[in-house]
């Protein structure tokens, strides 16, 4: 599917999370609640941005394979930036990296990049955006 409708989002173009970031009902995020794994991304986002890959109908943030991945390090480390106690153990059957993946999935959950009231079937042409936590900074280069 390859849509030509130039308000949407295209492949290419570099976005930035906004300074301020809310949920679906326009209510500020106290991201002092979020785990400091979260607080990084987030900081990252702000500053350097991010680029659009495909055309997919939501935003996915890719990484390392959470099973095979290396992560030097310590397990309290781990902890504190999953904002777990320091001296927890991981859960059985968990690598560190899926411990901070986990936590980061849980956060970005609650934080929309852009909403508005869905309903099954709608034509996103027509699709009511009501919260936007992004800008963009660069538009795609022409194909």
């Amino acid at each position: 599917y390859f849509n030509r409708n130039p308000k949407m989002l295209a492949a290419g173009q570099r976005i930035r999370l906004r300074p301020v970031i809310v949920d679906e009902d326009g209510v500020r995020i106290d991201e002092n609640r979020l785990a400091p794994i979260t607080r990084m991304v987030l900081e990252t986002l702000r500053t350097y941005g991010a680029y659009l890959v495909d055309s997919a109908s939501g935003f996915v943030v890719s990484a390392e394979d959470i099973h095979t991945a290396r992560l030097n390090l310590s397990i309290a480390r781990v902890n504190m930036l999953a904002g777990r106690p320091a001296r927890a153990g991981l859960p059985a059957g968990m690598t560190k990296w899926h411990v901070l993946m986990e936590r980061l999935d849980q956060d970005l959950q609650q934080i929309p990049i852009a909403y508005g009231p869905w309903e099954d079937g709608q034509d996103p042409a027509r699709a009511q955006i009501r919260v936007v936590n992004f800008e963009v900074v660069e538009l795609a280069a022409r194909p």
